[in-house]
């Protein structure tokens, strides 16, 4: 693990998290891994990782639209546990109203 320390004139640490969190990123780390079962880069490859930077505003933009988009994904997931939870319980009683013949 290693401690990054974004320059905040050129990169905000929102848009370095996502940039980091991105497929890209993770093919390069894999591909450019020290061991199989757990990738780990090494700190050389680590920063050789080349990518473009926008200007801050747009990377202000786009990391305030993926943590929107991140919070909606926590919802729907929230949701999900909750409809999952409901439906756990409904079929056992249809189920059982079918068996008794209440349907």
């Amino acid at each position: 693990m290693y401690a990054l320390r974004p320059k905040l004139e050129v990169i905000t640490r929102e848009f370095l998290l996502f940039l980091l969190l991105a497929p890209p990123f993770s093919g390069y780390a894999v591909d450019n891994s020290d061991r199989n079962a757990m990738p780990k880069i090494n700190q050389t490859a680590l920063l050789n990782y080349r990518f473009r930077i926008p200007p801050l505003h747009e990377q202000r933009r786009i990391a305030d639209r993926l943590l929107r988009l991140r919070a909606k994904l926590e919802e729907l997931r929230r949701l999900q546990g909750e409809v999952e939870a409901e439906l756990g319980r409904f079929v056992p009683a249809l189920l059982a109203k079918a068996f008794r013949g209440e349907l």
